[in-house]
């Protein structure tokens, strides 16, 4: 399994791949761009969300929580009357968001399991998609935007694998026991592969018609 640093190095480098597409077809406006490069970085840590220690599972949560707060703050305006009190249900959620949140998740979760499969990179592509749609901004900035994450995810997970495709230690060439735990296509029992695979047609039912309309016509 690669390291952290090397993570961040490969999705940095995947991400400047990324958003050089976008830039040199005029794709996105710059500003999008701009938000898609640190998205990508950030999807790239994505899958040692499972990982109970640790620097990514850190930084995942403690963004998580931010966006937690400012998520809550932007619809709880519409709701309480005191933009203080607002801030305060907010800051609430993004606390429990960094503690309660965080430990259940780490007490439900095992590293390499369904978090290292990528359905579920297509999960968090689609769930970012769902979050975008209330919002009026262009399909192809929604769709600029959850392929950052689909991208910085499966980059994690292929750096995973190609460390595990081979063994450096001054032997020939050996394939680790790891191989094949990165880039799977099943979690690690059936009930959390049908748990997966529901979440995502679920995911997919729901964004059906924006997919239909601005992807699956567009690519035919």
């Amino acid at each position: 399994m690669a390291g952290f640093k090397a993570h961040i190095t490969f999705g940095i480098i995947t991400s400047v791949c990324y958003v050089s597409i976008l830039y040199t077809l005029s794709i996105v406006p710059i500003d999008v761009i701009k938000v898609c490069f640190f998205s990508t970085i950030f999807s790239a840590m994505l899958p040692d969300i499972d990982s109970n220690s640790g620097i990514p599972v850190q930084i995942i949560f403690s963004i998580l929580s931010l966006l937690t707060m400012v998520w809550l703050f932007d619809h709880l305006s519409f709701y309480v009357l005191h933009a203080s009190t607002g801030a305060f249900l907010s800051g609430v959620g993004g606390i429990l968001m960094y503690t309660v949140v965080q430990s259940g998740f780490k007490k439900m979760t095992s590293h390499r399991g369904a978090f290292h499969s990528i359905p579920m990179a297509f999960i968090f592509g689609l769930i970012v998609l769902s979050a975008l749609m209330p919002y009026k901004m262009a399909p192809q900035i929604k769709i600029a935007l959850a392929l950052s994450v689909v991208i910085g995810y499966l980059c994690h997970l292929l750096l995973d694998e190609l460390n595990s495709a081979v063994n450096l230690n001054g032997q020939p060439f050996k394939p680790k026991k790891s191989l094949g735990s990165a880039m799977k296509l099943t979690a690690s029992t059936a009930l959390s592969t049908a748990m997966l695979y529901s979440t995502l047609f679920a995911l997919i039912l729901l964004n059906q018609g924006f997919l239909l309309r601005y992807v699956v016509v567009r690519l035919l």
